[in-house]
């Protein structure tokens, strides 16, 4: 098994991905079950019971006999938060789901970046085949005999789930991908590389590359800046970026 995806970001630098296994691709799909059932249920409930308070005021009496409102109205609805849930909120979310982000998971493309809505829409048709015959058996089957240990669906969109697990001694759970001041994700990776690499460039290289990441990130420097100065007005800078602050 792989047990890590490892991708080339810009200016040659490696990254290294943990691959998350069948463990955590079952916690996250088990939260997002709990989580989508739940919303369901309580349209289920809410709507219902406004109908039953429509009929009992004479508003219409809509429970008297099989109504096209009670369909539209109330199951429609409701299925469509359920199998609707994955795919709409992996696209909003960038390839995570709240089930996902609390299990510090993600789904990425195999050479490490966020997935577009083709993709993510892919991967989620797939599902009506990875849950086959009942409770996902196939999908958990695939998963337990690729490389990558990726469901049918992630096969077909070339995607693949990654532990969002920060390096450097951050806590699990951090999103290591996520656009921090509109900071993405290559360039995020790259500020990291660099800052840990800080003592081992020479200034002019460091400088250098600090000055590519920002400026694509339209981050302004203070004028005038140079030598030492500038030296550590753009570490600060990334440090800041990286962070969050």
């Amino acid at each position: 098994m792989q047990d890590t995806l490892t991708i080339s970001t810009a200016d040659a630098m490696e990254v290294s991905l943990p691959i998350a296994g069948v463990g955590g691709r079952s916690l996250a799909f088990i939260i997002d079950w709990h989580i989508r059932a739940l919303i369901a249920a309580l349209w289920l409930f809410g709507t219902t019971q406004l109908l039953r308070l429509a009929t009992d005021i004479g508003v219409g009496a809509l429970f008297d006999e099989p109504s096209g409102v009670v369909v539209f109205v109330v199951l429609v609805p409701a299925m469509l938060i359920y199998f609707l849930y994955h795919p709409v909120l992996e696209v909003l979310m960038r390839g995570r789901t709240p089930g996902k982000r609390m299990a510090g998971v993600r789904t990425v493309t195999v050479d490490g970046h966020t997935p577009g809505v083709g993709p993510l829409l892919v991967r989620n048709i797939f599902r009506l085949l990875d849950s086959l015959p009942m409770f996902y058996v196939v999908g958990l089957g695939v998963a337990f005999f690729t490389s990558r240990q990726v469901r049918l669906g992630d096969l077909a969109a070339g995607t693949v789930l990654v532990y969002e697990k920060a390096r450097g001694g951050e806590r699990p759970g951090q999103d290591a991908f996520s656009v921090t001041q509109g900071f993405g994700q290559e360039q995020l990776e790259l500020a990291r590389e660099l800052l840990e690499r800080w003592r081992d460039l020479g200034r002019s290289t460091r400088d250098r590359l600090a000055q590519r990441i920002l400026s694509s990130e339209g981050v302004p420097l203070a004028a005038g800046l140079k030598g030492r100065k500038l030296d550590r007005e753009l570490q600060q800078r990334l440090q800041s970026l990286v962070s969050g602050k």
